[in-house]
């Protein structure tokens, strides 16, 4: 296995087709910096995949009004994004992309009454809600992004 460091890669520029990033921008202290370097290892017409978490998702409001705390959240760093600052951070790409995406899952994290609430009624009803309605509040927020 190897480590390296998001925010300075050791690549040469243009080195990829594809870069993927999956949950690791939300972590970082220089976000921009890390996106910065993703740009530079991909090829010119290269795409660069990227997921960070929504601020403005069913999540962190069934979070916040519960008091359940969300996994990560003891984490050096974590931002989470509205789509809008999202865009921002990925400008200096050719054309953006961003998909809200809801996985509204079972949580094996919680234990007790708010635990069987959410696994036994909110997941199941909140399936029962067509996606048109209830992607926009998202845990994740993808984006597909072209250099």
């Amino acid at each position: 296995m190897t480590l390296g460091n998001g925010e300075d890669l050791q690549f040469a520029d243009d080195s990829f087709d594809m870069v993927y990033a999956h949950g690791v921008i939300q972590y970082t202290a220089h976000p921009q910096k890390m996106v910065a370097e993703l740009q530079r290892v991909v090829r010119p017409g290269g795409e660069v995949i990227m997921m960070v978490y929504n601020r403005h998702s069913w999540l962190n409001f069934l979070s916040e009004t519960l008091g359940v705390g969300l996994e990560h959240q003891d984490a050096p760093v974590l931002r989470k994004y509205t789509i809008a600052e999202f865009k921002e951070l990925l400008s200096g790409f050719t054309h953006v992309q961003i998909v809200p995406e809801r996985f509204p899952v079972k949580s094996r994290l919680q234990k007790g009454a708010k635990a069987a609430f959410f696994n036994m009624f909110f997941v199941p009803g909140f399936n029962l809600v067509p996606r048109s309605i209830t992607r926009k509040t998202g845990w994740h927020l993808m984006a597909f992004a072209t250099k």
